[in-house]
């Protein structure tokens, strides 16, 4: 499985933290992992159909309380918690399931109340010959980001949205966040140009080409970075490859990201 190392701890974590606290006073919390090929497909979370095909499966089960089916309908709702006040943020379950995305997987729960929780994590096997064909590396050894740096991340998926924020405000930078191009320009009228924006290319409305366009035309050496969970064939296809810009594709590593827009940021310091 091609995935971020630390990302895929935070999920595991948090969904072992989740069953813990379902679980007073004592019970039982197995994980496991398997290697798995659905012929039909199976319907995971909120309906998501997962397509059939070969899928590294993570299996995180408790004995605890359980959960109806309006509970489970909100569980990876942001700010969403079942926990008395002050004991729960409602982000650990959101997280984890923006992480899921950016990884091209799938989630599956199986509950019901006094008969536990069952998450079930899918994530797509590659096929063996497939070779990555659009990331871009950038050179090792980048500098550290340029001191109060502002970044403009403009993600339609809000849980990935946050991670990615989070991520780069890691790493020293001051971040700004927009859902959609729109958004995207009303935050820029409202704070001022950034020193880099980070745009996902598919997006409704204002996708991230336009918006790239709209923005080099006010200010040409701008630098954007541009993600997608899209191959690169799939990109041609739609006509949504980046105008001259590095595309950094999903799921997105860590370490890739801070030093992709570390040495973007250097190069415009330095051009």
């Amino acid at each position: 499985v091609s995935a971020d190392k630390g990302q895929l701890e935070q999920v595991i974590v948090n969904l072992a933290l989740n069953a813990r606290d379902a679980m007073p006073p004592t019970g039982t919390l197995t994980i496991t992992t398997s290697e798995v090929a659905l012929e039909d497909g199976v319907i995971g979370y909120a309906g998501d159909s997962i397509p059939s095909g070969h899928y590294c499966l993570i299996a995180v089960r408790d004995t605890g309380v359980g959960m109806d089916a309006s509970t489970q309908a909100r569980i990876f709702e942001p700010f969403f918690t079942t926990k008395p006040v002050g004991e729960g943020t409602g982000l650990g379950l959101a997280a984890a399931y923006g992480i899921m995305e950016q990884h091209s997987g799938h989630v599956e729960v199986v509950s019901a109340p006094g008969q536990g929780t069952t998450f079930r994590l899918y994530f797509p096997l590659p096929p063996e010959h497939a070779v990555p064909d659009r990331i871009e590396e950038p050179p090792p050894g980048v500098a550290d980001a340029p001191a109060g740096a502002t970044v403009l991340v403009v993600e339609d998926e809000p849980a990935v949205r946050e991670i990615v924020a989070r991520t780069l405000e890691g790493g020293g930078l001051h971040v700004l966040q927009a859902s959609d191009g729109a958004m995207a320009l009303q935050v820029i009228e409202r704070e001022g140009r950034p020193d880099l924006v980070l745009t996902d290319l598919m997006m409704p409305g204002i996708g991230g080409t336009e918006l790239a366009r709209r923005l080099i035309t006010r200010w040409p050496d701008l630098p954007i970075l541009y993600m997608s969970g899209y191959s690169a064939e799939d990109l041609r296809r739609q006509g949504a490859d980046g105008p001259d810009g590095v595309t950094l594709q999903k799921p997105l590593r860590s370490e890739h990201l801070l030093r992709s827009v570390n040495a973007a940021l250097a190069a415009r310091t330095s051009g």
